[in-house]
């Protein structure tokens, strides 16, 4: 069955994106119950003299959450991008829109990376989750 989505154009687009670093270690002998820790970082910059072009650097960390239960992989990924925000967009929501889409598009691309190299490696493919970078809001108090 198909259906369709409703969808707009983002206001948001990729210029480029490049992998700074990727490693990806198999461990021989993951324990039967390990569970992964991911870990993202994200720096953020606009470039100077153009405030709707913005360069994210994401790093994704993955490894056990407990040292002493191995995970299949440990690895590092380093991914820098560059992105145009439209001109029409607001300005007081630039920077939270490239805190969210864009570190989220180049997380895509850090997952589709470990996929492929795990792809080929002893334990199979590592599919990372799916994860959301959009900031929690804060609980109203009662009263």
């Amino acid at each position: 069955m198909t259906t369709s989505m409703p969808h707009k154009t983002s206001p948001l687009t990729i210029l480029d994106h490049r992998f700074l670093e990727v490693s990806v270690k198999t461990n021989e002998a993951p324990a039967d119950n390990s569970q992964y820790d991911l870990v993202t970082r994200a720096e953020i910059s606009s470039t100077e003299g153009d405030p709707l072009k913005w360069q994210v650097v994401l790093e994704v960390g993955f490894g056990p959450k407990d040292t002493g239960s191995p995970t299949p992989y440990t690895g590092k990924v380093v991914v820098s991008g560059f992105f145009r925000i439209l001109k029409s967009f607001t300005e007081t929501n630039r920077e939270a829109l490239i805190r969210v889409s864009a570190a989220s598009i180049l997380y895509g691309s850090s997952r589709e990376m470990v996929a492929n190299i795990t792809g080929r490696s002893i334990h199979g493919i590592l599919s990372l989750p799916s994860i959301s970078f959009r900031k929690d809001k804060p609980e109203k108090e009662n009263g």
